[in-house]
């Protein structure tokens, strides 16, 4: 239900920082599931790479899936389309993946997507795929922390929010502006980060919790997230 984040050396010991992110269902965009939290971890993304299933044991081809997630894309940000730089063709051990790639490899020809054949069982592949994706973050453009168009909005119109006792150490946080903040910053980074918890301090949102009697060590949860309370 969460992304896992993990820090990745290919054999070259060069490092990047990875999330395995959950998969999206169709209607995802509009806010089935959680597929508007998962798709608010991708849009922080430098470089998104898509895992795909061939031997299409779902059912569904691999073509079709992957269209199916493009879609979902960028019916939530038409800019995310852009940021998917390599698909990995898994489960190329088994049975009519081998035809189901050259079907792909078709599908990809010409343009500036890069395919990973894959077997995450035998472990074949895995190596170049890292490596390709090393390179492909080498040319990747920096994401924004957040929009400052954005944030004037937040500040002008969308300052409401509410904090729910749900049960003891445990606050609900909710807002317009603050899911529109979450979505626009990129917490990961230092720069981000602080950004994100000047606007708490900015909205009062911290002297409102110490009002709540929110003690030392109690978690605030807020769209998906869940952060420990140490002020």
């Amino acid at each position: 239900l969460n992304p896992n984040l993990g820090v990745v050396r290919n054999r070259y010991s060069q490092d990047f920082l990875l999330a395995d992110i959950p998969g999206l269902i169709e209607g995802s965009s509009r806010g089935l599931g959680l597929g508007l939290k998962f798709l608010r971890h991708i849009e922080r993304t430098r470089l998104i790479v898509h895992v795909v299933d061939m031997a299409e044991l779902g059912g569904m081809s691999s073509i079709d899936a992957i269209k199916k997630i493009e879609h979902e894309l960028t019916s939530y940000n038409p800019a995310l389309k852009d940021r998917i730089g390599v698909v990995v063709a898994n489960k190329m051990d088994l049975p009519g993946a081998q035809e189901n790639y050259k079907k792909l490899d078709e599908y990809y020809k010409g343009k500036s997507i890069k395919l990973c054949p894959v077997s995450a069982v035998t472990n074949t592949g895995l190596d170049a795929f890292l490596d390709t994706v090393f390179l492909k973050l080498q040319n990747c453009e920096p994401i924004k922390v957040f929009d400052s168009t954005y944030v004037e909005e937040i500040i002008d119109d969308h300052d409401k929010y509410t904090i729910k006792l749900i049960k003891k150490g445990y606050y609900e946080l909710e807002g317009y502006g603050i899911k529109k903040m979450i979505g626009y910053t990129n917490i990961d980074t230092e720069k981000g980060f602080a950004f994100f918890q000047n606007y708490f301090r900015d909205k009062g949102i911290i002297t409102a919790l110490k009002d709540k009697g929110i003690q030392k060590g109690d978690t605030v949860s807020l769209y998906g997230l869940e952060f420990e309370y140490l002020d």
